[in-house]
């Protein structure tokens, strides 16, 4: 981690298994009542959804921090082993954790959508309606064994953790569409919409080995009796909520959109639309832990959004512009001001002086029109810009010694990221060639606060860019597909802070793929990739790896019944560690999988069209 005080260097090992299965079902209905195609018809639509997630885990992790860079120096588990531990590593060891986790969760969700639109009879205004609700219920309990040491000496805990929870989310609306000519040139939309939600959460906390009789108990029991449970309640950072929300919203929003039509087509367009509303937000906020808090509050939330666009004469280009602007209320949990520490290394502490925080964004949009879509042309572009006052930030405190971290909300300003995307497309001749040339950047200037336990924390800004140019060129012919592709990747990142690393570093891969239908209608499809990194500061994440990857598949049944064997990184050259790099850090992920091999999938599809009436 990157502190203003000195670095700092975790390394962490996690092995385990982790079960889950789920079940997802998603519809759609449509009703339209009255004659095809008719203003004076209704139109009906009912979304219902349900889904079901159950997961089972069990882990072992070892991880530790240094005041020095360890990766020099091998064998750093070596620091678990007592006698046969590194003396170097020791010497700057800040930390260590060994812990054993065994987790349970189930998740049940459902919830449905409906809309209606219809004109209201002798009027030209068409009225609309729409309501949703949903409603979600989540079981998770953990235990574990977590073992710390550092040189206040060692901290082993022994935990059980239940965290039930429910959501609730309720909405309706009702919009009049007022029409101000035959056209529908100007267009007024009113709108009056009421939310509600509810979220219940459950955070207990069980110091298992603050009982006698779980001294020597196996990870995954709990007590002979839920009086003695109750004895071993951690009270402190154990707590039940309950949020209640209702939102009453009225808007108004205006339309300007005039079409200019030359032989029955689309010639040019102006459109102006402009969206005002204010939202009166009511929430009670119910606490029962460190404190019994009944809290409420009552904010008016306005927000304001404007766009323009505009089609050139003869369509040949589109240009957009959206700008918004709106406001956020924090969090009632994080306005309590109360402290958590049942993760000793990282505390938790509220903040009762958080103001809201204003968003602004700016949107612009460019699409090339006729004069490159005859050509077979397609031209895009797109310019984000996103600025924040009173941004919630996560400041940070560390104590140099125990490498403990206090984190705590607070109000900062000068956050703000812009982003840019374009794409461009052409064919090359008249031989089945063709070319795609992309361009994404993405700046960040972020704005946290860092400190010691010695020092209080300050300002820090760090500036990061990620500017990254894929180009593809394709081949196709008949049932032969090939291509060529390249991608350059800059990421930097840089700070005035005290010890900052500066980040120059590029990611490169090149390589070539292609797909081909062989006899007896096997399809074939196969990539050769090669990655390059280049700038890093630690050698171990300039790297070099070449993968090929291949597949092959048939339809049987009408395309009903789908095979496909798949070989991936069939010369075994895929390193299974990861790096990444962001502006607060930079993370290594080591990973125990088996990055060679090959997969059977076998796929059959039910579908049944509706009989016709």
């Amino acid at each position: 981690m990157f502190q203003n005080t000195g670095n700092t260097f975790s390394r962490r090992r996690q092995s385990g298994d982790n079960r889950y299965t789920t079940l997802a079902t998603n519809h759609h209905f449509q009703f339209n009542l009255g004659p095809d195609n008719n203003r004076h018809s209704i139109e009906l639509h009912f979304r219902p959804k349900f889904n079901y997630a159950y997961s089972k885990s069990a882990y072992g992790s070892l991880s530790a921090e240094f005041s020095a860079n360890p990766f020099d120096l091998d064998n750093w588990e070596s620091i678990f082993y007592g006698p046969e531990a590194d003396k170097s590593l020791l010497s700057i060891l800040v930390n260590r954790v060994e812990s054993q986790l065994r987790s349970n969760s189930t998740n049940i969700s459902d919830g449905a959508e409906t809309e209606m639109s219809a004109q209201i009879p002798y009027t030209p205004y068409y009225i609309g309606f729409d309501a949703s609700f949903n409603a979600e219920h989540n079981k998770y309990n953990s235990f574990d064994l977590y073992n710390l040491e550092n040189v206040e000496g060692t901290d082993r805990r022994h935990r059980y953790f239940d965290q039930p929870s429910d959501h609730r989310k309720a909405s309706a609306g009702i919009s009049l569409q007022t029409p101000f000519d035959q056209d529908w040139v100007w267009v007024a939309t009113t709108r009056l919409g009421y939310n509600y939600s509810q979220d219940k959460q459950e955070n207990s906390l069980y110091r298992l080995d603050w009982l006698e009789e779980m001294a020597n108990a196996e990870l995954g029991t709990l007590p002979s009796t839920h009086n003695a449970l109750l004895e071993a309640l951690d009270r402190t950072n154990s707590y039940f909520t309950t949020n209640n929300q209702h939102q009453i919203m009225l808007s108004f929003d205006g339309r300007y959109d005039k079409q200019v039509y030359r032989d029955n087509n689309s010639y040019a367009r102006f459109r102006f639309t402009w969206k005002t509303g204010i939202t009166l937000q009511t929430e009670t906020w119910d606490y029962e832990g460190q404190t019994l808090r009944h809290d409420r509050r009552t904010a008016w939330l306005p927000s304001l959004g404007l766009e323009v666009l505009r089609n050139t004469p003869g369509m040949k280009h589109e240009l957009e512009l959206q700008t918004a602007y709106q406001q956020q209320l924090p969090p009632m949990f994080s306005l309590m001001g109360l402290r958590f520490d049942s993760d000793p290394l990282n505390i938790r502490e509220g903040n009762a002086g958080l103001h809201r925080t204003d968003v602004f964004s700016a949107v612009f949009f460019y699409r090339s029109g006729s004069w490159l879509s005859k050509h077979r042309r397609n031209l895009s572009a797109t310019v984000r810009l996103y600025a924040y006052r009173n941004a919630v930030a996560t400041a940070q405190t560390y104590n140099t010694t125990t490498g403990v971290r206090t984190y705590r909300p607070e109000n900062v300003n000068g956050n703000w990221n812009m982003s840019t995307t374009a794409s461009f497309y052409t064919p090359i001749g008249n031989r089945g060639f063709s070319m795609n040339l992309s361009l994404s950047d993405n700046f960040y200037h972020s704005v946290d606060l860092t400190g010691t336990e010695a020092q209080t924390p300050v300002r820090s800004t760090v500036c990061t860019n990620y500017l990254s140019v894929p180009v593809k060129v394709d081949y196709t012919r008949n049932t032969l597909r090939v291509g060529a592709r390249i991608q350059a990747a800059w990421n930097h990142a840089a700070s005035k802070r005290m010890d900052f690393q500066n980040i120059d570093a590029a990611d490169i891969s090149m390589g070539v793929n292609g797909n081909v239908t062989l006899p007896w209608n096997l399809q074939l499809a196969t990539d050769f990739t090669y990655f390059v990194r280049r700038g890093y500061n630690n050698d171990a994440m300039n790297t070099d790896d070449f993968v090929w990857n291949a597949q092959l598949s048939r339809s049987f049944i009408h395309g009903k019944l789908s095979l496909c064997l798949m070989g991936y990184d069939i010369l075994g050259q895929l390193s299974n560690i990861t790096y990444t790099v962001n502006a607060q850090g930079s993370t290594e992920t080591w990973r125990n999988v088996i990055p060679r091999y090959a997969m059977l999938r076998v796929i059959y599809r039910f579908n049944k069209q509706p009989k016709k009436q």
